[in-house]
Formats: structure tokens, sequence, C-alpha cells
């Protein structure tokens, strides 16, 4: 689709609510505020501590991804072995790069490389986020350094960002370089000022109208990233971005950190088995072997932003990881319907193809739902 930017009106939709500059988010996704696991010197986020609540379900062991195969990987000071990870087991027994201290490791003022540091926007488990700025330009950016000791990990990586670096487009957020400096790998991104999508929800009640307005440009810059065979794998509202712009508000997607380029063949250095991404907006098919997802697992995860969009509540949630498992690969969620009287059918219907379990039912790709919600075509049986 050749469409103009997306927007979304600030002075619409604020409310009264003004978003102070405690929440700014350089980088969506950087880390949220963390959790600390005792014995282990990490930092799990938050919303992976959720405690939501969820209807009783019976345990079903055969419906858990299989982890047979996998490798074991490394946890505090100990191997944990994917087979023995059951319904007991929370994500955050999935080992996480290792912050290597609670304080900023680039001081106010250090100089990197052509970037001087001027505060600490985020930290967490795998990275810390700073606003700096260039020395010649004088302009405002974020950098992300990324705690990583595992060369492969490392190349991997950086591999992605560069890939990340190539999608250009407004409703994106750029990434401008990838620098190599003493502490680790840094990204250098484009620095957005306003809060992330998780943290303005919460405060602003949308109608139907003004949900489908913001969710617009979230869906035009996932479709540009298919276009060039890039799959989020991680799209949730932690990584979108809400910029403050003379418009409105512009919904902005960031951290690509977990993508797969569409079609490649072999190298997709995943945790084979491991469900990667985040539980209450990963697809079936990402739960049971996430080496194994398309572009259809971003259709399922929109499907899930624009639920939570509407009706003000997740799609899935669960007072543990293995119940949101279980809802997703179920397919039990309540009708948006029955959250949201007054949402129109063609909404409803796009959500609910959004949300098939077997990806061959679901709306294939991001333009099918662009012209289901904007263009009121017809809608698929």
């Amino acid at each position: 689709h050749g469409h103009e930017p997306a927007f979304f009106g600030l002075t619409e939709l604020e409310g009264g609510h003004h978003v102070g500059v405690g929440e700014h988010r350089a980088e969506a996704g950087f880390t949220d505020e963390g959790v600390a696991v005792p014995g282990v010197h990490q930092t799990i986020p938050e919303e992976l501590e959720r405690d939501r609540l969820a209807k009783p379900m019976r345990p079903n062991e055969d419906r858990l991804p299989d982890l047979s195969h996998a490798a074991p990987t490394q946890h505090g000071d100990e191997l944990v072995s994917p087979q023995h990870l059951t319904r007991e087991t929370h994500l955050d027994m999935i080992p996480l790069p290792v912050c290597p201290s609670e304080t900023a490791v680039l001081s106010p003022q250090q100089v990197v490389d052509k970037y001087r540091v001027e505060d600490v926007l985020g930290r967490g488990g795998m990275a810390i986020v700073y606003r700096v700025r260039h020395l010649q330009l004088n302009s405002a950016h974020a950098l992300k350094l990324l705690f990583i000791s595992s060369p492969s990990v490392k190349k991997r990586l950086i591999r992605e960002r560069r890939v990340q670096a190539s999608l250009r487009h407004p409703n994106i957020v750029a990434v401008t370089d990838v620098l190599e400096v003493e502490e680790g790998p840094a990204l250098v991104m484009e620095y957005v000022d306003g809060p992330a999508l998780d943290e303005w929800l919460p405060t602003h009640k949308l109608s139907v109208e003004e949900a489908l307005r913001l969710f617009r440009g979230i869906v035009l810059g996932i479709s540009h990233a298919h276009s060039l065979g890039v799959a989020h794998r991680d799209l949730k509202p932690a990584n979108i971005l809400l910029a403050r712009t003379n418009d409105g508000l512009m919904p902005k997607i960031t951290d690509f950190g977990l993508m797969k380029a569409l079609g490649e063949d072999g190298g997709d250095a995943t945790m084979g088995g491991i469900p990667m991404g985040t539980p209450n907006y990963m697809s079936p098919e990402q739960v049971r072997d996430a080496a194994s997802v398309d572009q259809r697992t971003d259709v399922f995860a929109l499907g899930c932003i624009l639920y939570e969009l509407i009706s003000g509540q997740e799609a899935f949630p669960g007072k543990s990881q293995y119940a949101v498992y279980q809802l997703v690969i179920d397919g039990n969620y309540r009708p948006i319907g029955e959250l949201v009287p007054n949402v129109p059918r063609r909404v409803a219907r796009a959500i609910e193809l959004c949300l098939k379990t077997k990806k061959e039912e679901r709306l294939s790709d991001c333009d099918m739902l662009f012209d289901m919600l904007y263009e009121q075509t017809a809608m698929p049986a």
C-alpha cells in the first residue's frame, strides 16, 4: 500500500493525561523494568511476571512445545536441559544475557565513537539504552549497548540489526549505525520522544475508531517489513513507540531482535524447540517451534494488539506462562463483541481471522488485514 504515514491525534486522545518526560522510551523492547530473580544475576522483563487470572484448565503435556531435542543452555551456574521444562516452568528459566552491573556502564559526557552520552533511558537483562548526541550534527539518538558474551549470538544479533537498518518506513524505528565498542556491540537508532504503547494504553480508553486510527500505522510498518522478507516475531505493545509529532502520535515499531528473514535457508539461530517471544502475543506455531514461523506469526500478534487496543484487555491473559500457552494453542479467548458490543462486524471478523490457531486459516498477510479494516473489502468466508 502506498499510504501516507499514519498518525494518531494527540490532543484528541490525551483527555487530560500528559505523558511526562519520565516516560521516555528511546526504543521499546530495549528492556522493561525488571524483576530480579533470586540467585540469578539477570533481570527478567516484568511482563513475564504478570499475575493475570485465567480460567482453570486441565494440564495437557502433549500440547506443550516439543523440547526433547533441544540442547542444554546455561542458566546461572547450571545447565538447564530444555526437555526438563514442564508446565511448572516459567520463561524466566530460559537464560537472558547477563548485565554485568546495576550501574551505567557508560558515563555521562563519555564519548563513544562520534556520540556523546547524555543520560540513561532504561536498562534490563540484556542491554542499557542511553540518549546520546552526535558530536558534529548535534542530533539526539538512542544508543543501545548490548551485553552478549556468546560470539555466535553476538554475530547473529549484529546481522539482524543490519537487516533492521535496511527497513526505512515512518512507522519503524530507524537503526542508523552499528558500533563495536569496548563494552560490547551497540546500536544507534532514531530517538523517539514518547512512551511505549504498553505504558500509554492503560491510561487511555480508546473508541473503536480511535483504536483503528492508531492501529493503521502498526499494520503499515509490519507490512513494509514483510515486503522486504523480514518478520518481527516479537511484536507487542512494548515494542511499539508513540512518537509525538505536530500531527499527533505516530506509532513506530522497534526491536526486531527475534526476527527471521522469511524464506532464509538454514542459519536461523533460535533455541530449537524453545518458545522465543512474549507468550501473550505468540502464535501457536511459535509456541511449538520458534524456528518454523513465517510472517503469519506477526499477523497473529497484530490480532492480539488490535484486540487490546479496542477492549483494553489482553486476548490471552494467564497467571503462568503455561496457562497462556494453553490459551493460545486452544484459541481460547473471549470474543471481542462480548467486551465491546458496538464493535463493527468487519473488525470483529478481522480479529477472529488473525487469531486462528491454524496459520493456514489465518489472514495470510498484512495487506488482507489492511483491506478488511480500512478498504472495507468483502470479508473472507
